[in-house]
């Protein structure tokens, strides 16, 4: 019996596991900018973040739903005031009637008052 073949088999796994890990970490990471927006999937309610000591005045929040086949299903914006390490709530999209017949994609953006998207 070769010894080798369940040594080769518990390398794989090792490896998969810190590549899944570090992948994650990577997407985490990504995901928690300093100031960022997110969608709250309980109740479909777009929020801005900000984690910085610095308030971001008229910034521009927006939404942008996409089927499957990259139709625009639902588009919203609004203007958002978001204050120095706090949450701002934007606004509620309307997603339940748009899942009910599959699943959809959501862009959300965050342009400052001059459109850039780089908060940085």
């Amino acid at each position: 019996m070769d010894d080798t073949a369940g040594l080769a088999q518990f390398e794989l796994a090792d490896s998969e596991f810190r590549l899944r890990y570090a992948g994650f970490f990577l997407r985490v990471k990504k995901a928690c900018e300093p100031i960022h927006v997110q969608l709250d999937l309980s109740s479909y309610q777009v929020d801005v973040v900000n984690t910085t000591t610095a308030a971001v005045q008229d910034a521009s929040l927006g939404a942008r739903v996409y089927s499957l086949e990259n139709k625009l299903l639902l588009e919203d914006s609004q203007k958002v005031q978001a204050g120095a390490n706090a949450l701002s709530p934007g606004f509620k999209l309307e997603l339940a009637p748009l899942l009910s017949t599959g699943m959809v994609f959501v862009r959300l953006t965050l342009n400052d008052a001059a459109g850039k998207s780089d908060f940085g």
